[in-house]
Order: C-alpha cells, then sequence, then structure tokens
C-alpha cells in the first residue's frame, strides 16, 4: 500500500509503486512465466517454515495447469511426487490430494495413462 495524503505525494507514491512493480513484481511473474519455471516452483516449499509446505492450491493448480496444457507427463510426476511426501500442509491430506488425483484421472484419461505409466 503507497497512502498518499494529499496532491503533492502523488509523485512520490507512483515512483513507489514503479519501483515496486519493476523490481519484486517483475522477479516473480520472471520466475514463473513458462511451464517449466511454474512445474518446478510448484516443488518449493513456502520459506521457514518447517516441516517443508507445499501449498495445495499452488501444486494442484500446476497439475491441472499442465494437464489442460497437453502436458500430462509433468503433470502425472509432480502429482506422485505430492501424494509420496511423508507430511502435507495443514489444510491437505494424503485422501484429499488422492481424492483429487482420481477426479483428475477420470475426467482425463490422458492423465490417468500417464499416472499408471509413473508408477
Amino acid at each position: 500500500m503507497f497512502p498518499v495524503s494529499d496532491t503533492a505525494g502523488i509523485e512520490s507514491a507512483v515512483n513507489r509503486f514503479m519501483r515496486y512493480v519493476n523490481g519484486p513484481v517483475d522477479r516473480w511473474f520472471g520466475d514463473r512465466d513458462t511451464m517449466h519455471k511454474l512445474i518446478d516452483m510448484a516443488r518449493v516449499s513456502t520459506a521457514r517454515v518447517i516441516p517443508e509446505n507445499f501449498p495445495p492450491p499452488r501444486v494442484r493448480g500446476t497439475v491441472l495447469l499442465s494437464v489442460v496444457n497437453n502436458r500430462t507427463e509433468d503433470a502425472a510426476a509432480l502429482m506422485e511426487w505430492y501424494l509420496h511426501r511423508d507430511h502435507f500442509n495443514r489444510l491437505d491430506s494424503l485422501r484429499r490430494a488422492s481424492a483429487f488425483d482420481a477426479v483428475l484421472r477420470h475426467r482425463f484419461p490422458d492423465y490417468a495413462q500417464a499416472r499408471d505409466t509413473n508408477r
């Protein structure tokens, strides 16, 4: 947030905003500008969290995005990795992740085939 108390502060706020957009925001998008990078990022745990924390929306979203972009092998490999972890994020469980996998298998035959091959 870049508060502006009066018209004199607008230029300063715009400059701070643009530094942010051209710095951290630009790097964030640059780290995620290809499918390969997104797939790699799905396996990066949240910093400073023990045990390792892989947010379910990131992993599941990447699996689904991979499937709909005809990268079923990548999706299957990511799901295989995720399902065989020792622990899950507090918002997830092996049962929930397995149910998600089952729905994807049912809905996307190519994914099901890739998962069966990946085992």
